[in-house]
This record gives C-alpha cells, sequence and structure tokens, in this order.
C-alpha cells in the first residue's frame, strides 16, 4: 500500500491552472452525430440489463430495440460529459491565489463555480441529475469490449436481419480480434447477406485512426493532395479526441487503496490524490488516441508520424513553407533524426528569397501540445518524487528501427538530384533479428491440421491449428483462463474441436473457447 498523497496549496496549483485546449469543436464531415433524442436520457446500464434479459428470454425485437438504445445513451453520456467540461473550463476558468490574509480564497471561489457550472450542465443536458447514469464498473467494461454487439449480432441473426448482424458482429470483432468464432461468424453472414469485405462497417470506429488510415493510402499511392487532406483532417480530430479524452479523465476517481478504510483524507491529501490521478488518465490520452480497438500496444510513434507524413507530402506538392513547419514540428518530439534535420537544410534552400527561413516555426498545433505534454510530464515526476507514489515515464513515441516509409522511393523523384541537393528520401538500415520469423513449413506432427494462417486471423505471427489438445487438456487449459481472469458475459460461442491459436497467455481478453485461444 503507497503513502497518502498530500501537498500544500501552493504545489498543487500549476497543475490545476494548465492552459486550456486551443482546438475547436467537433469536426465537420463525415463524422457527424445523431441528435439527441427527445425527454431525459435514459441510464444506459439499465437499458443494457433489459436487452440482455429480452434476449435470454428470447424477444429478439426488444433485445435489438434496448440494446440499441443503450449504445445511444452510452455515446450520448460520453458526449455530454466531454462537452460540458470544455464548455465549464472556457466559462470558469480557475483564478490565481490572491496576496495576503485568504490568499486561496479566489482560487476556490472559482473552482466551486466551475463545480456548478459541470453539475448544472450535465443535469440540463441529461434531463435530470448525473447520479443516475453512474454504471457499474463491469457494465463499463462491457462497453469498452463491445459486448452489447455480440448480443446484437445474435439478435439480428434470429430476426433474419442479416446486414445488420454482419455490422455488430464486425463492430465487435475490431475490439475483439482473437474471437475466432466470430470471425467465422462475420463469413457466414456475408455470404448469406452477399456482402463484400471492403463494405464491412465499424460502428465504433474512431475518427481519427480511419482519417489516418486513408491517408497513408492515398501517400503509398503518390495521391499527395488527398494524403495532405486526410493527414489534416487525422490531426483536427486527433486533437478533438484528445480534449474529449482529457474531459473525460476528470470523473470520479477510485482510491483503492483506502476503500477498507472510508479513505476520509483532508483538504489538501484530498485533493493532491485525486488531482495526481487526473493528471496521469490525461498524460495517457496520447497512448490511448494511438491504440488500436483490442489491441494492447499503441501505433509505433503514431502523432508525429502525421507530421513526418506531411512534410514530404507537402514538398511533393511544392509547399516548402509548410512541408518547412511540418518537419520543424517533427523535431520537436525527434531532434535529433538526422533525416529530418537534412529535410529541414534543403527545405530553407529552395524557399523563396523574399522568404527569412528563420521566421518559419513548427507548427502551432503540435508545438502547444509538446509544452503541454512537459509540462505534465514534470509536475508527475515531482509529485512522485515528493507525495510518495511510484510513476515511471513511459516513451510515448517512441521508435523501433527505420523510418515509416525507409524502403520506399515515391514514384516521379529524381532520387539523384534530390539526395545531392540535401532532401532525404527517408531511407535507413533497420536493424535486424538475429532469427527471422517465417510463416510455413511442415507441421510436426502428423495428427495436427492447419486451419487458418496470419493473414486469415487478421494479424501477424498468428496460425490456427486442429486436433493439438485432447479434449481433457482443452478444457483444463479453458479452466485456467477462466479462473485467471474470468469470462465476461455474452452469448455462447460454438465449440467446435479443440484446436490451438500460439499465445494463449499473451491474449488481451481470455474469453477461451475451444479451439481458439
Amino acid at each position: 500500500m503507497r503513502e497518502r498523497i498530500w501537498a500544500p496549496l501552493p504545489l498543487l496549483l500549476p497543475c490545476l491552472l494548465l492552459p486550456p485546449p486551443l482546438w475547436g469543436g467537433p469536426p465537420d464531415g463525415p463524422h457527424q452525430r445523431r441528435e439527441p433524442e427527445p425527454g431525459p436520457l435514459q441510464p444506459f446500464d439499465l437499458l443494457y440489463a433489459s436487452g440482455v434479459a429480452a434476449y435470454y428470454s428470447g424477444d429478439y425485437e426488444l433485445a435489438v430495440r434496448d440494446l440499441e438504445a443503450a449504445l445511444r445513451s452510452h455515446r450520448r453520456l460520453l458526449e455530454i460529459r466531454a462537452r460540458c467540461a470544455r464548455h465549464c473550463t472556457a466559462r470558469r476558468p480557475l483564478a490565481p491565489p490572491g496576496a495576503g490574509p485568504g490568499a486561496e480564497l479566489p482560487f476556490f471561489r472559482s473552482l466551486l463555480e466551475r463545480a456548478r457550472c459541470y453539475r448544472s450542465c450535465q443535469s440540463q443536458r441529461l434531463g435530470g441529475p448525473a447520479s443516475r447514469h453512474r454504471a457499474s464498473e463491469d457494465v463499463r467494461s462491457d462497453f469498452q469490449r463491445r459486448v452489447p454487439y455480440n448480443y446484437l449480432q445474435r439478435a439480428y441473426l434470429k430476426l433474419n436481419q442479416l446486414e445488420k448482424a454482419v455490422e455488430a458482429a464486425h463492430t465487435f470483432f475490431m475490439a475483439n480480434p482473437e474471437h475466432m468464432e466470430m470471425q467465422q461468424n462475420i463469413e457466414n453472414y456475408r455470404m448469406m447477406a452477399g456482402v463484400e469485405a471492403l463494405q464491412l462497417v465499424d460502428r465504433e470506429a474512431r475518427p481519427h485512426l480511419e482519417s489516418y488510415g486513408a491517408a497513408v493510402k492515398h501517400y503509398e499511392t503518390d495521391d499527395f493532395e488527398l494524403a495532405i487532406k486526410y493527414f489534416e483532417q487525422a490531426l483536427r480530430e486527433y486533437f478533438n479526441e484528445d480534449m474529449e479524452c482529457r474531459a473525460l479523465c476528470e470523473g470520479p476517481q477510485r482510491f483503492e487503496e483506502y476503500e477498507y478504510l472510508g479513505y476520509k483524507a483532508g483538504l489538501y491529501e484530498a485533493i493532491a490524490d485525486h488531482y495526481m490521478q487526473v493528471l496521469v488518465c490525461q498524460h495517457e490520452c496520447v497512448r490511448e488516441l494511438a491504440t488500436r480497438p483490442g489491441r494492447l500496444s499503441p501505433i509505433e510513434n503514431f502523432l508525429p508520424l502525421h507530421y513526418d507524413y506531411l512534410q514530404f507530402a507537402y514538398y511533393r506538392v511544392g509547399e516548402y513553407v509548410k512541408a518547412l513547419e511540418c518537419a520543424k514540428a517533427y523535431l520537436l518530439i525527434h531532434p535529433d533524426d538526422e533525416d529530418v534535420l537534412d529535410n529541414v537544410d534543403y527545405y530553407e534552400s529552395i524557399l523563396d528569397d523574399s522568404i527569412d527561413p528563420g521566421s518559419i516555426e513548427a507548427r502551432e498545433d503540435l508545438m502547444m501540445f509538446v509544452k503541454r505534454h512537459k509540462l505534465e510530464s514534470e509536475l508527475i515526476k515531482s509529485a512522485a518524487e515528493g507525495l510518495g507514489f511510484s510513476y515511471t515515464e513511459p516513451n510515448y513515441w517512441i521508435r523501433y528501427g527505420g523510418r515509416q516509409d525507409e524502403n520506399r522511393v515515391p514514384s516521379g523523384v529524381n532520387v539523384e538530384g534530390a539526395e545531392v541537393h540535401g532532401l532525404s528520401m527517408g531511407k535507413k538500415s533497420s536493424p535486424k533479428l538475429d532469427r527471422d520469423l517465417r510463416e510455413g513449413g511442415p507441421l510436426l506432427y502428423e495428427n495436427i491440421t492447419f486451419v487458418y494462417n496470419s493473414e486469415q486471423l487478421n494479424g501477424t505471427q498468428r496460425v490456427l491449428l486442429d486436433n493439438v489438445l485432447s479434449e481433457e487438456q482443452c478444457r483444463e487449459l479453458h479452466s485456467v483462463a477462466s479462473v485467471r481472469t474470468g469470462s465476461p458475459p455474452g452469448p455462447a460461442w460454438p465449440e467446435p474441436a479443440s484446436s490451438l491459436v500460439l499465445g494463449l497467455l499473451g491474449a488481451r481478453t481470455p474469453d477461451l473457447k475451444c479451439p481458439f485461444l
């Protein structure tokens, strides 16, 4: 058990008075939100419980109605919390302390005004007290793992609504890629409904990841105009989702170490303990926004990569000032990147004579983001050292090996001329592994049957083999996995003959059903 966190008020003021975000509201574009339904918002956990009960009672129409309503309610609740947090942060800024007797009163007055603003905003938009919408941790976990879509895909199947069934199944599978039965369900639904793979819809797709993926595809085909459009859109969406992530961190926090004591802390203890949890949560939004659903690890070097791609894309379309701004932005996070340093020198050399290269600064959006990130990092480390809790700063923008496009030179570029004039094409040698991993080759035992490879399992270094375990061994392994973390609620999965996918113990969720891990 760690010691309680406490601190005098002046230590807390720098973190509480960090500058608010600079970016605006939700972006326009294809990711439009639905209009809210009239009347008070119904608690999503009650709708979810009603939908599950209807499913198990065989009333699939009611199950679909309540489960869909639960998903809309949950989505709307998060939107309201984030919007109210942004609204009250802007309308009720925290005041710095004054001088002399009662010096702290201006600060606490502004703090109380913000709390009142937040409560009023939520009550008005929710149509009732916010306390009605406090769900259990198990229910929140189900929605994070998209379990309601598991029920929905089966309910839609029972109602013979195959297109909606495959949509729900695909949405669930994107966050649970280890569910091999779901992948087979999707294939079955697709064939029955005549839906092409490219038509599959992830109903919970995150806009910034979708735009980033589209931008990379255009970049790889040398369509730099469209690549720029989508990278810029991805950045706008990223910063908006960062605001939402940070706002949601300001909700109630759990004091697990003190729950059995009732946790009755003093004023400064309570402020420090609560706020440091909020600040660490906000600091972790960098990792959260870079992690695809159902994955444990974030996309490598995610946010800086936007600017790395953009600096070359802008160069290719002749916008050298913007190329220079993006290259300098990338250097804010990786100041020692030799390729980008060379590119900066080259971009400066080809600017119009009327432009002073020294007047071109890094992009303001990333400059402000990095400034805040560093302030938070310093404050968390200082608090960890002085207040008695453990914290290790992760490397949020780690790079393994070479650059993203190290082996690719876009077509149509005079490579020799570009290299001579100082533009780095991003080629670097990647460190080689001592032992390469390759797919293929003979199976070790005659009775084992090959079922799926990595491509069919939607990943890398994956394989599905049949007849690896006996029925008894499979049941035992299933028991171990269930004891380790417990199986989530949801409809039962079909269980064909025992098989093995390598990597059980590293699986994200141990929803183990033989034959898959």
